[in-house]
């Protein structure tokens, strides 16, 4: 039984953690951006 309710859920669940991992790639993307906006425009105060 738990693996007959496995199966369809694990075919759905494919999905969104999928999306989850695109998420978490967002996430470290957008923290390296906006943490070389940071240093580049430290870089720009001090010339």
């Amino acid at each position: 039984m738990l693996i007959n309710n496995r199966r369809p859920s694990g075919e759905g669940h494919g999905e969104p953690d999928f999306q989850v991992k695109l998420n978490w790639l967002f996430v470290i993307l957008a923290a390296m951006v906006i943490f070389g906006l940071a240093i580049w425009a430290s870089i720009d105060w001090r010339s």
